[in-house]
């Protein structure tokens, strides 16, 4: 007993089941012509088992399932990417804060504090772009954050 729609069926032949995954497997543009001329077989034969085994159907219900696997594989490498930036600008402002740390700035060459306070803002900037907080200044000391949820290609797909 098939335990997908797209497994083979009760009474399906092997050649049946056959012609059935290479319609399947033929994607968006899948005809049964197109099957029957790749198998070698009558188009009156393959458009039998097509009717006969609900080919349309259980074809629309493997897109439905590959393309739902892939947007949530893309939204985990995206998370994992999130993750990384936001690691990253964290490490650059670490980096940065601890060539600051301990130093006694007026013998520090003053070459080198270039260098310290661009890899602390290239951190502070790459944490800030990867969550897509905007900040602006108000007033004299306070500082206004607001988090922006991002979308990204496919999310629709995963609200349905």
């Amino acid at each position: 007993m098939a335990t997908k729609k797209w497994d083979r069926k009760d009474g399906e032949s092997s050649q049946a089941y056959e012609a059935f995954t290479t319609y399947r497997d033929l994607g968006v543009g899948r005809t049964f012509i197109a099957v029957a001329e790749k198998l070698h077989k009558s188009g009156a034969l393959v458009r039998r088992w097509a009717h006969k085994y609900d080919w349309k159907s259980r074809a629309d219900e493997w897109d439905k399932t590959i393309t739902s696997k892939a947007v949530e594989k893309a939204a985990e490498d995206y998370a994992k990417m999130l993750d990384f930036q936001i690691n990253l600008g964290k490490m650059m402002q670490a980096k940065g804060a601890k060539g600051l740390q301990g130093m006694d700035f007026e013998d520090l060459p003053i070459k080198y504090l270039p260098s310290i306070i661009d890899l602390i803002s290239t951190g502070i900037k790459t944490e800030r772009a990867t969550r897509d907080i905007k900040s602006t200044q108000q007033g004299s000391n306070e500082l206004v954050i607001s988090v922006v949820p991002r979308k990204f290609e496919g999310e629709d797909a995963l609200e349905k």
